[in-house]
């Protein structure tokens, strides 16, 4: 479509920035916008998934972490969120799973030390 890279990750940007803000729908369309400019990056759909779910809408919040994951294999954050939101759902052994994958994944990433642990606290509440 014309866009680059560049352009690509400062959109990325605006749309974290407006989770963070509490735009959360501003948030949700400007990842559609990324999704069909660029639809095989995994972290679009993994933030669609985050803003989903802290509108407890986890049902369709399950389905873009699914994306994400189709498109960023095993990817550790992906991993851990999706666990909450299959906990939040009430399907507490699969969301452990999920969240236990994603923990071991991150464990020897220091960037990675805020979800591990965010997982490990949903470990030790539902495990």
């Amino acid at each position: 479509g014309g866009f680059t890279d560049n352009m690509l990750d400062g959109t990325f940007g605006v749309a974290c920035q407006l989770l963070e803000t509490g735009k959360t729908l501003q948030a949700i369309q400007t990842c559609g916008y990324l999704m069909l400019v660029d639809p095989y990056n995994g972290r679009y759909y993994q933030l669609a998934g985050i803003s989903l779910q802290r509108m407890q809408n986890y049902e369709v919040a399950e389905y873009f972490y699914r994306m994400a994951d189709v498109f960023d294999k095993g990817n550790p954050v992906t991993q851990v969120y999706r666990g909450e939101c299959k906990i939040m759902s009430g399907e507490t052994d699969a969301g452990l799973e999920f969240v236990r994958s994603g923990v071991e994944a991150a464990r020897n990433d220091r960037e990675l030390a805020e979800i591990v642990q965010r997982g490990e606290v949903l470990i030790k509440q539902f495990g």
